[in-house]
């Protein structure tokens, strides 16, 4: 929708809650051994190399998120899955156009 303003407000709360376990939907979201990035018109990807990410459970208090509806979607009503890793090193192949 173009000219329309999307607007995020809230807090993270950035702490460990508990250790997320290293199979279903976390490990399969995360799982990415790939990335891409874009330089005007043109799109590149890169392989990238790392070792499982140490992910912890996490949670957010959003108060007001505009950003879907700006873009004619609708939410569900459950709690995001949300998890945050503190680091990992990544090893990056050379980008190369897609």
């Amino acid at each position: 929708m173009a000219g329309t303003t999307a607007r995020l407000a809230g807090s993270a709360l950035a702490r460990s809650l508990r250790t997320a376990r290293g199979t279903g939907p976390a490990r399969a979201l995360t799982r990415r051994y790939r990335l891409y990035a874009q330089s005007g018109r043109t799109l590149y990807r890169a392989e990238i190399t790392h070792e499982p990410w140490a992910l912890q459970r996490a949670r957010a208090e959003i108060v007001r998120n505009t950003m879907p509806s700006a873009s004619g979607i609708e939410l569900p009503a459950d709690s995001p899955l949300l998890h945050f890793s503190r680091a990992l090193d990544v090893r990056v192949g050379w980008p190369e156009k897609v």
